[in-house]
């Protein structure tokens, strides 16, 4: 697929990923008030889990007792126990660092409501004061 640029281990990865190209979402959650649509059953049995509560992926850290429906939620969990912060902000002034691109995404919204943040000089918006404060030095 000429738009799809993702990489596989395996080919039974590769294979199971491409069911998903050009193909409806033709697998109903049978769960009641449960609207959802999936395009394969693996997405589908995943799903299921939320329904049943069902967390195979147990975290292994020491004291930590979680478990998680997919492999992909514990991989974000294990991120906050070693501190990886890798999702860096690249809004002018703005240093926070977060574990997740969704938090970092939700953080980004404060930036915008707040581009009212400008230099009266030049004119160059900021995200919070103390970038602005900094600029005005």
């Amino acid at each position: 697929y000429t738009d799809c640029s993702l990489a596989f281990t395996s080919e039974e990865n590769m294979k199971e990923h491409e069911s998903v190209h050009g193909t409806e979402l033709v697998l109903i959650c049978g769960f009641p008030d449960c609207t959802k649509a999936f395009k394969t059953a693996r997405s589908l049995h995943v799903h299921y889990r939320s329904h049943t509560g069902v967390h195979p992926f147990l975290c292994t850290q020491p004291g930590c007792e979680k478990g998680f429906k997919d492999s992909k939620e514990l991989s974000k969990h294990k991120s906050r126990h070693i501190g990886d912060k890798s999702h860096k902000c690249d809004y002018e002034g703005c240093r926070k660092a977060f574990f997740t691109v969704s938090e970092l995404n939700s953080h980004k919204y404060i930036h915008m409501k707040s581009d009212s943040l400008c230099c009266d000089v030049c004119g160059k918006q900021y995200g919070n004061e103390k970038g602005l404060t900094r600029h005005k030095r």
